[in-house]
């Protein structure tokens, strides 16, 4: 009886080392791939064009979810809560916004990468790839000119569940996470894009288990 005690002890050991095991490569791997640094350009000679109507500006900031969505209702910054998923905080807009330059900002917004080139967890960057610098423009000189308000501390916390998605290829990571699209024979240049007429774009929901935090409505027509 002593001997298969000891074997069933012996057993649990190994188990609980191998449980261990997999967790520490869970967490160094999804690390990793959150803090691997992305070939995203940056536009450094990019002067985005001013607002003009900021009724239109605002209307296009809460279509897109600067106001009224992952950054809260007027961009003060949002903690995001998944249970059992993430619990994630997008920042105050007017803290974020006179840190980046505005070609920085592009890169931001159309790749998902930060100004140190990780990744910007939850960005929904499919929506803004397709935008015109102008549309840009619009909303982010806005944006600049609201008054700074401060942010919730930042937060950002991922289960088990959310890292292991991560290393399957299965949690959002914004357009850097898919590799493929970052390889410098797809980044399209920045001429591909500046002046483009394209008015409509599917916004994706990223961030609020399904809540709507982007939602996809046209621009308005030119007057």
């Amino acid at each position: 009886m002593g001997f298969l005690a000891k074997w069933v002890a012996r057993g649990l050991l190994v188990l609980a080392a191998l449980t261990v095991l997999a967790l520490g490569v869970i967490y160094a791997g999804s690390e990793r791939i959150l803090r691997r640094r992305h070939a995203a350009p940056v536009d450094t000679a990019l002067r985005l064009p001013p607002s003009s109507d900021d009724v239109e500006a605002r209307r296009q900031a809460a279509i897109i979810g600067c106001y009224e969505g992952c950054h809260g209702k007027t961009g003060q910054g949002l903690t995001m809560v998944v249970p059992g998923i993430h619990r994630i905080t997008a920042p105050s807009l007017t803290e974020v916004l006179p840190t980046y330059t505005d070609g920085e900002l592009v890169r931001l917004l159309r790749y998902g990468v930060r100004r140190d080139g990780t990744t910007a967890l939850l960005m929904p960057a499919d929506a803004f790839y397709p935008m015109s610098d102008e549309h840009i423009g619009e909303i982010v000189n806005f944006l600049r000119r609201q008054p700074v308000v401060s942010g919730p501390p930042r937060v950002r916390q991922l289960s088990l569940k959310a890292r292991l998605g991560i290393l399957l290829g299965k949690y959002p990571l914004s357009v850097a996470g898919d590799r493929r699209r970052l390889r410098p024979s797809r980044l399209p240049p920045f001429a591909a894009y500046r002046g483009a007429r394209r008015r409509t774009a599917r916004y994706r929901d990223h961030g609020q288990g399904g809540s709507g935090c982007l939602r996809a409505v046209p621009r308005r027509r030119d007057r």
